[in-house]
C-alpha cells in the first residue's frame, strides 16, 4: 500500500495515462517537464508503486481479457441460436417440399425439393450427398415410373 498520497496520485494516473510524466505533473502540478520526467521514473522505481502499478494493471488486463471472452460467448450463442432457427427452417422448407413431392410425383416438385436438400445440405456445411438426394437424382423417368 501506498503510504504517500502523492505518489498515490501519481501512480492511479499513470495506471489511467500510461504517461508517467503527465501523471507527475498531475500530482505534482508546479512541476516543470523535464523534473517531472526525471522524479516520475524514481517513483516508479518505489517497491511499494511498482507493485501497487504492476497489481493495478494485472486487474485491469484480467478484466478486458473476461469482457472479451463473455463478449465473444454471448456472439457465439447468438450465432449459434440464428443459426439453428435457419436450420429449422430450412429443413421445414425441405420437408414440405419432399411431401408436395410424394403426393404429386412430377418433375418439377422433384427440382423444388433437390434445390431444398442442396441449399439445406449447403447450410449444414454437408458435401456429400445424401441417401435421399442420391435416389431424387435418379433420373426423372425413374422416379415417376416408381410412383406410377
Amino acid at each position: 500500500m501506498i503510504t504517500n498520497k502523492k505518489h498515490q496520485i501519481f501512480a492511479d494516473e499513470y495506471i489511467l495515462t500510461n504517461d508517467a510524466v503527465i501523471s507527475y505533473q498531475k500530482a505534482y502540478p508546479k512541476a516543470k517537464a523535464e523534473s517531472a520526467r526525471v522524479e516520475s521514473y524514481r517513483i516508479l522505481q518505489l517497491p511499494t508503486v511498482d507493485e501497487y502499478v504492476k497489481t493495478k494493471q494485472s486487474e485491469i488486463q484480467n478484466a478486458r481479457q473476461n469482457s472479451l471472452i463473455e463478449e465473444l460467448k454471448s456472439k457465439d450463442s447468438s450465432n449459434i441460436l440464428n443459426r439453428e432457427k435457419i436450420v429449422e427452417m430450412q429443413s421445414n422448407v425441405v420437408k414440405i417440399t419432399y411431401n408436395n413431392f410424394v403426393k404429386s410425383k412430377e418433375s418439377k416438385d422433384a427440382d423444388a425439393f433437390n434445390k431444398s436438400v442442396m441449399a439445406f445440405n449447403k447450410l449444414e456445411g454437408l458435401e456429400k450427398a445424401t441417401k435421399i438426394e442420391n435416389e431424387i437424382k435418379l433420373s426423372k423417368d425413374v422416379v415417376i415410373n416408381i410412383g406410377g
